[in-house]
């Protein structure tokens, strides 16, 4: 008779013991039952029956950005600009009213072959509609309306009506795992195992996550241990050709003296490699965690008392003499911002300071996608700022490079650099734009991009 288990018990018996050296608990609840269902897929596909129940899932798909073009103040002799990827088109109106640019900006952006395999303009007679050519990429447009031979103050608007969104699937919620053997539990359980260090960066969500690289030692043998697994089931319960005891007794005897790898089976060598990895990804996590630790004790130590000067310092008592967040006259410190009104009986003067401004950003912020195949640069403004902190994590080595400009000219603000995980800080001094150029040197390869800009 088959056997049936809860969700949290499969979890805390079969699930915990094979991925908590390597993440403790930094797996959230919605990738664990994600990727548990890809291991009973995979499983079943494989021939293995009895395992159940097979969770139902639904594919999202992913949708195209819907952009609108909203002109105003329309008069003859006005300008209208779109920019897009640095190419531009200009209508100037023929008559004082709004249908006339928009089918004029339509047919422009139409015609334009850089344009029409990126999104397709439609003259909504109020307003230009552009709808991405391709699910899930992320567009951004830039334009300008100005006065040439016409009068007032002409406008031209963008408004995103709807964002882009990424195919997503979502599965049913577990409540409980069926299977005729507890080896078959073991197999699911080794699967979602070789699944999660397979891809980490897709498929773990959480701040620890992130911070996992591609472990090629680890992933190899984590999957060579799924497939012994599986011919373990198939062999004793499926085709039953030998016993449970004969056949582990038949694998040690191979695995401690074999050198190379056959029909899944881990090598004695391999097995130690598997020992080092999954102690090393754990001290890893406990690095992490030790450095989150110590962050948030001088977030809470700075936050009592900090605001340090060349040759004095202050104690801040009361978190209430923040209040006045809008003073000019006072230094930022972690805490906020101790105002002259705070510190009067000091008898002291503050010199004038500018507040800290940090703008985080990733992917989608500036179109960045997600899925690269060749090359893509974006621009961005950084007029406000005046350092730039940057994390590139891939699915396999990408090409990146960092360009400022100067005058009319792109300058190379540093060599490039080529590998899968890329963390760059620069300074920005001498420009208002830069441009992010970075490179796949795979098709398809999944691109993770995450950074600050700092004012100061």
């Amino acid at each position: 008779m088959p056997t049936s288990i809860s969700w949290n018990l499969f979890e805390s018996t079969y699930l915990r013991p094979q991925i908590s050296d390597i993440y403790g608990a930094q797996y959230d609840e919605d990738t664990l039952k994600k990727t548990t269902f890809a291991a009973i897929t995979d499983l079943v596909s494989k021939g293995l029956t009895d395992i159940g129940p097979l969770p139902t899932s639904t594919t999202v798909p992913a949708t195209a950005q819907v952009t609108y073009l909203n002109p105003n103040q329309v008069n003859i002799g006005n300008n209208f600009s779109f920019t897009y990827n640095n190419i531009s088109v200009t209508f100037t109106a023929t008559a004082n009213t709004i249908a006339n640019v928009t089918a004029g900006l339509t047919s422009l952006i139409n015609a334009n072959s850089t344009f029409n395999v990126k999104f397709t303009a439609y003259d909504d007679s109020t307003r230009v509609r552009l709808v991405g050519s391709t699910a899930g990429e992320s567009q951004q447009f830039y334009t300008v309306a100005e006065r040439n031979t016409g009068t007032g103050n002409p406008l031209l608007e963008v408004l995103i009506a709807s964002k882009p969104t990424q195919q997503e699937l979502l599965v049913t919620d577990l409540t409980s795992i069926t299977a005729n053997f507890a080896d078959a539990f073991t197999a699911i359980a080794a699967g979602v195992k070789y699944f999660l260090v397979s891809d980490p960066v897709i498929k773990l969500q959480t701040a620890a996550g992130l911070d996992i690289q591609k472990n090629e030692t680890l992933t190899t043998a984590c999957k060579a241990n799924y497939e012994t697994l599986i011919l373990a089931y198939l062999r004793i319960h499926i085709l039953g050709e030998i016993t449970a005891s004969a056949f582990w007794k038949e694998r040690l005897q191979v695995s401690s003296t074999q050198v190379t790898n056959s029909s899944g089976q881990l090598t004695l060598a391999e097995r130690l490699i598997l020992i080092d990895a999954e102690n090393t990804a754990k001290l890893s996590q406990i690095a992490r965690e030790e450095d989150k630790e110590i962050a948030l004790g001088d977030q809470k130590r700075l936050a009592a008392i900090e605001l340090k000067e060349v040759t004095r310092a202050y104690e801040l008592e009361d978190k209430a003499a923040l209040v006045e967040k809008s003073a000019t006259n006072g230094a930022w410190t972690s805490a906020g911002q101790f105002t002259i009104s705070y510190l009067d009986y000091y008898a002291t003067d503050l010199e004038d300071t500018v507040p800290l401004m940090v703008k985080d950003f990733f992917n989608d912020d500036y179109g960045i996608p997600t899925l690269l195949s060749g090359n893509y640069f974006t621009n961005i403004p950084v007029t406000n700022y005046k350092r730039l902190d940057i994390r590139l994590v891939a699915s396999a080595n990408i090409k990146f490079k960092l360009q400022e400009l100067v005058d009319i000219d792109w300058v190379d603000v540093s060599p490039e650099v080529i590998d899968n995980a890329i963390t760059k800080s620069y300074s920005l001094i001498n420009t208002s734009i830069i441009k992010l150029n970075i490179t796949a040197l795979e098709p398809n390869t999944e691109l993770l991009v995450s950074g600050q800009l700092h004012s100061n």
